[in-house]
């Protein structure tokens, strides 16, 4: 929720890709004869560090409920707010903050983004070449193998 008098302090940009880029994925894809498998990372934005500006939450009913009878603490008084030490689903910075973060998780595990195209990858993966297209949260692998594809996603998974 944004109120009056908030400011961003940096970019508010995230990738996405376009239709002419898609195209490209899937016929790359075809050429090389590859099954396409997908993914989706959960809670991506609790993954990341905050956004530059600070960011507090007016504690509510639910949370509140949650401290007392989950977390089994005291009760927060009433009118207190909390730091948010992670991004938030629905914040401006989130969606670059996430896509910066996977870009690094991609790079580590072996692959890089195309020149034109930021949200398709290439990679060489146990000997085999692979494409990947990251869709802020959603992947779409392109590879020989099922196994491989696992294993590619199970290596992002561990970042």
């Amino acid at each position: 929720l944004r109120r009056k008098g908030t400011v961003t302090l940096d970019h508010t940009y995230a990738a996405t890709l376009d239709q002419a880029g898609a195209r490209v994925f899937w016929a790359l894809a075809a050429l090389y004869g590859y099954v396409v498998y997908g993914a989706d990372a959960t809670n991506v934005f609790a993954e990341v560090p905050p956004p530059k500006a600070p960011l507090y939450v007016i504690v509510d009913k639910q949370y509140q409920d949650w401290w007392i009878n989950i977390m089994k603490q005291p009760p927060i008084p009433k009118g207190y707010v909390l730091p948010v030490k992670h991004a938030l689903q629905g914040h401006p910075e989130s969606p670059r903050l996430w896509a910066k973060k996977i870009h690094h998780i991609l790079t580590i595990i072996g692959f890089k983004n195309t020149t034109h195209e930021p949200c398709i990858y290439t990679g060489n993966f146990q000997g085999n070449k692979l494409f990947l297209l990251r869709q802020v949260d959603d992947f779409t692998l392109a590879a020989p193998l099922q196994q491989i594809a696992s294993e590619v996603f199970k290596q992002i998974h561990f970042f």
